[in-house]
């Protein structure tokens, strides 16, 4: 069975069953911008040097103060570990053009220079960035490809496990096209524009004697380094309560056979103006006041305006968020790519530890992104909700939820469906929800007719 090592990237470490081969060569590819230099020192620090596994850099086109410094930006501090006899950052000056090359190039050079600095600080550890330099001075491929599978040949024979970068080719993985071939692992990384809006993607395509993740996975750079949110799950594990979440309306409550299961995802269908965010915002202020953890996740209102504009019905959202059992997040959808509402989704989730999630609303995602990538970013949202027991409630305007196609698939995963409508007549608002679905709850199937005031959401029966 091959051998792997952690990266110290949860989640890729996740889709990898382990993370990347040991004693092997990994190749990272991608175009310009996509991040292949910073994912690679994020390998290195976050996965071996941190823990006290030394490691060797060679660059061939950055200066280690340039690496240090673009290395900061990510949160990894490379100047400690280099301190400390960890980390050897080594640039090598390419060739210029133009020189006469006498005789056969080979890349004996470069091996000696390679084993001077793996002995310097006994590193087992190399990251070559980037490959394509080291071809500049020949002129035949075929010796190019002899050249540098002889160079990784005898650096996994002395058990050196190797990362290097390569450049993205025109309509291929790399610029050559041979050097997914000899490497044991392939990873292509993807920085893409949809709308005016960049998103990044990571795809394991080649990983010799291991199962993996085959699929595009979103992925984010940024100030707290590299994080990869795998897909979810293809089996329905899920853990089931039986333990009730009130929603704040004793009426409500009732219809629902006792209130919202615990770890469940209710889906609150509706236009604008038929109360969505006022039924959510009541289940959280009812949450809190028992004692659970809230986090609301708000896409076309701030913290403030939240908090004022639920007050008229009676809902207090600032009390719970001064005493720290509510945090709400804001953000406009087209401020950020998909992969960042996710990841956002994923640190606020470990950092505040919430019992109930509110997204309000999810369709507003539509703007970030194509219709099957929001799809896709939604079902991973609702997934990692679910497999760690917290309760999901999701604002989405009709036109999503209606979606013939859409409806089918979100069925196996949402709980609960409500759909909720008014209409205007001369007398006001006419409010009606209904119960369209209850997973494993006996719920009331009738169009109830509710109110909301001063005093909150008043539900009666309504048989028409």
């Amino acid at each position: 069975m091959i051998e792997r090592f952690k990266t110290g990237i949860e989640g890729f470490d996740q889709l990898t069953g382990g993370g990347l081969p040991k004693d092997r060569t990994t190749l990272v590819t991608g175009g310009s911008g996509c991040g292949k230099t910073l994912f690679m020192l994020s390998i290195l620090a976050r996965g071996l040097l941190s823990r006290g596994e030394p490691a060797v850099f060679l660059s061939f086109e950055e200066r280690p103060r340039d690496l240090i410094d673009n290395a900061a930006s990510i949160g990894l501090d490379l100047q400690d570990f280099i301190d400390r006899d960890l980390l050897h950052i080594d640039h090598i000056v390419p060739p210029r053009e133009g020189m006469t090359a006498v005789g056969e190039y080979t890349l004996d050079g470069l091996k000696l220079r390679i084993e001077m600095a793996l002995k310097s600080i006994g590193a087992a550890y190399l990251a070559l960035d980037t490959i394509e330099t080291l071809f500049l001075m020949f002129e035949d491929e075929r010796a190019i490809r002899g050249e540098l599978v002889r160079l990784l040949n005898y650096l996994s024979d002395t058990g050196v496990t190797t990362i290097m970068s390569g450049e993205k080719g025109d309509g291929r993985v790399t610029r050559r096209g041979f050097e997914e071939y000899i490497s044991d692992c392939v990873i292509v990384l993807e920085n893409d524009t949809m709308g005016d809006v960049a998103t990044r993607r990571l795809r394991v395509i080649k990983y010799r004697g291991a199962h993996h993740g085959p699929n595009k996975y979103p992925f984010l750079i940024d100030e707290q380094g590299v994080t990869i949110m795998p897909l979810t799950s293809a089996l329905f594990d899920h853990t089931v309560s039986s333990d009730r979440l009130t929603t704040g309306t004793a009426a409500l409550d009732e219809a629902l056979g006792g209130g919202i299961r615990r770890g469940s995802t209710v889906l609150l269908s509706g236009g604008s103006g038929t109360g969505k965010t006022i039924l959510a915002s009541l289940t959280v202020e009812a949450a809190c006041q028992l004692g659970e953890r809230a986090l609301y996740m708000s896409f076309e209102e701030s913290p403030k305006e939240l908090i004022e504009n639920v007050r008229s019905a009676g809902i207090d959202l600032k009390t719970p968020r001064e005493d720290g059992t509510l945090v709400i997040s804001s953000a406009r959808p087209t401020l950020m790519g998909l992969e960042r509402h996710l990841v956002e989704l994923y640190r606020l989730v470990e950092s505040h530890r919430p019992n109930l999630v509110v997204i309000d609303p999810i369709s507003s995602l539509s703007t970030a992104g194509d219709r099957d990538a929001v799809y896709r970013t939604t079902v991973r949202m609702i997934d990692y909700l679910k497999r760690h027991g917290i309760t999901a409630i999701l604002a989405m305007e009709p036109t999503e939820a209606e979606d013939r196609d859409r409806a089918i698939v979100f069925s196996s995963i949402l709980d609960t469906l409500i759909e909720l409508s008014s209409e205007v007549d001369e007398d006001g608002i006419n409010r009606h929800l209904q119960i369209i679905k209850a997973r494993g709850i006996a719920h009331d199937h009738r169009r109830i007719a509710f109110h909301i005031g001063k005093s909150g959401v008043v539900l009666e029966a309504d048989d028409g």
